[in-house]
């Protein structure tokens, strides 16, 4: 005999309608504070990723609210020095370029959320989220798809986020000029994309991404990265491909600290041990490994000693 099918899940979760109808359910049930989490700053070349946390007051009404990239510049102005003094809290948090790098852009988005949930005045009740689901909060939480068109706390969230962003690379692009930032907030743009090739890469940019020229050595590297010369290795060392020089393995001391192992095996004559041994090859006494090799910094010269 055939079963029931169980019920579809719209059905058994209907959504709530119009803009304020997740936090009318959650006011009804007598959570009063909801807080709704967004980001801004996933996709861009450069630049940290922004989270904003905003609880709104059940009794107050924002006009206006929406998605933040639904409205012009001068709305979003208007709308987050609203969102700000008519909100019972709001938190933001920023991950930077260098954080994105080595744990990922979704983890950095969790980290940057989770941030501004902590630096919320007052702890909410049930959080709203725009897709992302988050590790245990201590509270109930809902990952809502397209949520900062479908709920006012996360719709204000976004807002926050987006002007908070867009002011940070405003004021970055007079640190680091001919980049554009203020302009194209570092999403890549033909314009951005010709800085790149033609300036190289600066602080602000994410290694990890695709369309950032990994293998170009901006200012950072050069001031603490040197290649060794022909007549330190007597013979030219391996280039590091793209893939080594992001996440751990991208800093500029682990570049330098792989250089100078080379240099030193080479110097030894045992490079060959670092590839299968021949049948018959001379197995003498193997020579002491390099004194950096093992986590002990002792005996390297100081420019190459871990800090």
């Amino acid at each position: 005999m055939n079963q029931a099918s169980p019920p579809r899940q719209r059905e058994l979760f209907p959504r709530p309608r119009g803009l304020y109808g997740f936090e009318r359910e959650a006011w009804a049930r007598g959570l009063r504070r909801v807080a709704g989490i967004d980001e801004v700053g996933r996709g861009p070349l450069a630049g940290p990723v922004v989270a904003a946390a905003v609880v709104l007051d059940p009794d107050r009404r924002i006009p206006g609210l929406r998605d933040s990239k639904l409205l012009a510049q001068a709305e979003r102005e208007r709308l987050a020095e609203a969102i700000w003094v008519g909100a019972l809290a709001v938190g933001v948090a920023e991950v930077d370029a260098l954080t994105i790098d080595r744990i990922n852009i979704l983890e950095s988005t969790r980290l940057a959320m989770r941030q501004a949930l902590a630096r919320l005045s007052t702890p909410p009740e049930l959080v709203l989220i725009d897709a992302v689901r988050l590790p245990p909060l201590g509270c109930p939480q809902r990952a809502i798809i397209k949520g900062d068109r479908l709920s006012a706390s996360i719709a204000a969230a976004s807002i926050v986020a987006k002007v908070h962003r867009d002011r940070l690379m405003a004021e970055w692009d007079r640190h680091y000029p001919g980049y554009g930032f203020a302009e194209h907030k570092g999403y890549a743009t033909r314009s951005h994309e010709a800085a790149l090739r033609r300036l190289g890469p600066s602080p602000l940019h994410r290694r990890s991404f695709r369309g950032v020229p990994a293998d170009v050595m901006d200012a950072r590297d050069k001031a603490c990265d040197r290649r060794p010369s022909r007549s330190e290795t007597a013979a030219k060392p391996r280039r590091c491909d793209s893939s080594e020089r992001r996440g751990s393995r991208s800093s500029p001391g682990a570049i330098v600290a792989r250089s100078a192992s080379w240099m030193w095996w080479r110097a030894m004559g045992r490079l060959s041990c670092l590839s299968r041994s021949r049948p018959g090859a001379d197995r003498a006494a193997t020579p002491p490994r390099p004194p950096w090799i093992g986590g002990s910094s002792v005996g390297l010269p100081v420019s190459l000693r871990r800090t």
